[in-house]
């Protein structure tokens, strides 16, 4: 279906006037404004403090800086929707709808975090100490796991995991130690950021290791981050921004991407 790119923006405006979208630069939430203008005109301001229309190609760039979760708690950038749904395709309009359509509410947002901040909702239950016991045979964390959980005091990995996903202990408040067995090979994207009582890693990992961005940004207690087995790794740019250890765990990295 062919669009102009006025009724392109305003069919968007409609779907996700009340969605919850986050800023992949500062993790804030972004507010979508409370009213569209009757006439669009390139440079007006969709998303507080975003720029969203100046014609298609500014719809893109916004998308791109921006993640959401579905209605299943799943985490998402909104630059894979753009691109995996097509959505400037000429059979690609109703696909890139549909996918934002699934996105949730910013009232069911609310009320996720409050499912996931007593623990009751998790995939991975926390006992009546906060810890968690990730079951053996595990591969991955998955995205969001323990998102927001400030019931989390400490947890336990086997030695299967091999990825820490995006967010997967991002927001976990009271999280104080954490010890990352051999296995794992990704830490993604802000996996720990914002855990404000993290004040020790060890990190067993035996082969290469990626450390993306943000994995451990404004985890403003970390003092103390052990490699036990000195592997090859590569340290993406700001993954331990904020964290009183940055300036030396990156001595100890073998090479950082700047």
């Amino acid at each position: 279906m062919n669009k102009t790119q006025e009724e392109f923006t305003k069919a968007i405006y409609e779907t996700i006037k009340d969605k919850v979208f986050f800023s992949n630069i500062s993790e804030e939430m972004a507010e979508v404004v409370e009213k569209l203008p009757a006439e669009i005109v390139p440079g007006e301001v969709l998303f507080d403090g975003l720029m969203l229309y100046d014609g298609i190609e500014g719809i893109e760039d916004d998308i791109q800086q921006m993640h959401s979760y579905t209605k299943d708690g799943v985490i998402v950038n909104l630059e894979d929707y753009y691109t995996d749904s097509g959505a400037f395709d000429d059979d690609g309009w109703d696909r890139f709808m549909v996918a934002l359509g699934r996105l949730m509410t910013v009232n069911e947002f609310s009320q996720y975090l409050d499912k996931n901040g007593n623990g009751s909702d998790l995939p991975y239950q926390t006992d009546e100490n906060g810890h968690a016991e990730i079951p053996a045979g595990t591969l991955y964390i998955k995205e969001g796991a323990f998102i927001n959980c400030s019931k989390l005091v400490s947890v336990t990995l086997p030695d299967t995991v091999l990825e820490i996903r995006d967010h997967a202990f991002c927001g976990c408040k009271n999280l104080a130690s954490i010890e990352l067995p051999a296995s794992v090979r990704l830490i993604a994207p802000s996996a720990f950021n914002g855990c404000t009582s993290l004040a020790s890693v060890v990190i067993s990992s035996s082969g290469g290791l990626l450390i993306e961005e943000q994995a451990f940004a404004g985890c403003t207690s970390l003092t103390d981050v052990e490699f036990k087995n000195n592997p090859l790794m590569v340290i993406v740019r700001h993954a331990f921004e904020g964290c009183p250890c940055e300036e030396e765990v990156v001595k100890k990295s073998s090479f950082t991407n700047n």
